[in-house]
């Protein structure tokens, strides 16, 4: 899952950055693709274009959370994997909002996706397509159970002081308030619920005032 979200660094970076109004692209010294990109007209074949990537991740937290042991107890009633099962729900659900703000109503798969044959099924069927509204739906509900549980820092995975290139493993997680906020905004932007706004302002907040 990680590696898979690492290969979507430099490509969301682009797609959010070069339709900014702050950039403009030098037609003389960029490619097409990143010409494209910048005036909103990006082809079918532009290396750019890679909604699979995002899939990719999505595919792999699907698999992992229909396999994981959800309900084996470490202490008491403590959840064992609960760490993972949220840090995979947050890179699903982040993976989703990408490709909303990209590509509009996309496939909308929450089960493993495991031969060529199914996943092409599923592109070419209308009927497993799904809007802003309804997919962020999902991923609000799916995650918003772990904003307010007992050491909620520990649900941003830290496996200790442990170090992958000098850099603390926690670094490559997500925090679920953090990601509840983005997808209670964007959900607002969509719905024009004021009530998305008040919850989006209040994750923000409570992220970064609240250990």
């Amino acid at each position: 899952i990680l590696k898979s979200m690492h290969n979507l660094g430099y490509l969301t970076v682009l797609l959010g950055e070069i339709r900014a109004d702050l950039i403009d692209i030098d037609p003389n010294l960029s490619s097409k693709d990143l010409q494209e990109l910048a005036n909103n007209t990006v082809s079918f074949d532009n290396v750019y274009n890679k909604p699979a990537d995002y899939y990719a991740v999505i595919n792999n937290c699907n698999v992992y959370l229909a396999n994981v042991d959800s309900m084996r107890n470490s202490q008491g009633t403590e959840k064992y994997y609960m760490k993972e099962i949220c840090a995979a729900k947050c890179f699903r659900a982040w993976a989703y909002l990408e490709l909303l703000k990209n590509y509009g109503k996309v496939p909308f798969v929450t089960e493993p996706v495991l031969t060529s044959d199914a996943a092409e099924d599923i592109v070419a069927n209308e009927g497993s397509y799904a809007d802003m509204q309804t997919i962020l739906d999902f991923c609000i509900e799916d995650l918003k159970g772990y904003a307010y549980l007992n050491k909620n820092q520990e649900l941003r995975q830290a496996y200790g002081n442990q170090t992958y290139y000098g850099m603390q493993y926690k670094s490559f997680f997500l925090p679920v308030r953090v990601v509840l906020a983005e997808l209670y905004l964007w959900r607002g932007s969509y719905s024009g619920n004021k009530n998305d706004y008040i919850n989006a302002a209040r994750m923000y907040h409570d992220y970064f005032t609240f250990s």
